[in-house]
């Protein structure tokens, strides 16, 4: 079987994806592989579909992170003008607090327990729910600007990453374009 790119080559692997064959130095040079980067090589166009994809889901969670982060900013500012401005405005505060911490919250990949943490909290909501309930929320609601600047952080971070994959995305787009 001869390589789908270098016709004149013998293939020695397929495709992780697509199954095409693909030559010795194809499967070298691949530009992704299975397995974060350690098992089988993907054609040129595999790459340049996976690599699109990447960039993709990276763009629509900045846009969405981009907003929540905005919301959630504006009603941590908006807290602490309360608090300020006002002889109550404690109340105030942690009223616009919890909404920032819940905005923050929502639609968040929950990172998994360790078994004994989530005995820990299902007996804790079992043997008192409300007051579960009440920690949960005062914890959520004064750390919520910390949960800002911690989210800020991570969404910089996302942001060179995602940098970093456009930066990929046009060297397999010219990888491939050069191999046709």
């Amino acid at each position: 079987m001869k390589c789908y790119v270098h016709h004149e080559e013998e293939a020695v692997v397929t495709c992780a994806k697509c199954g095409v064959a693909m030559c010795h130095a194809c499967e070298e040079n691949a530009l992704f592989r299975t397995a974060n980067g350690t098992g089988q090589a993907m054609c040129p166009r595999c790459s340049l579909n996976e690599a699109q994809s990447i960039v993709d889901y990276e763009s629509k969670w900045l846009k969405k992170r981009a907003i929540k982060l905005g919301l959630c900013a504006l009603f941590i500012v908006w807290g602490l003008i309360e608090y300020f401005t006002k002889a109550n405005g404690l109340y105030d505060m942690f009223a616009y607090f919890l909404i920032a911490a819940i905005i923050i919250n929502l639609g968040g990949n929950k990172k998994p327990q360790s078994i004994g943490s989530q005995v820990y909290n299902a007996t804790a909501m079992v043997k008192s729910p409300v007051a579960y309930f009440i920690g949960w929320v005062i914890g959520y609601t004064i750390f919520a600007p910390i949960g800002l600047v911690m989210n800020i952080i991570g969404y910089i971070r996302t942001r060179t990453q995602y940098k970093k994959d456009l930066e990929i995305l046009s060297q397999v787009q010219e990888a491939v374009t050069e191999m046709h």
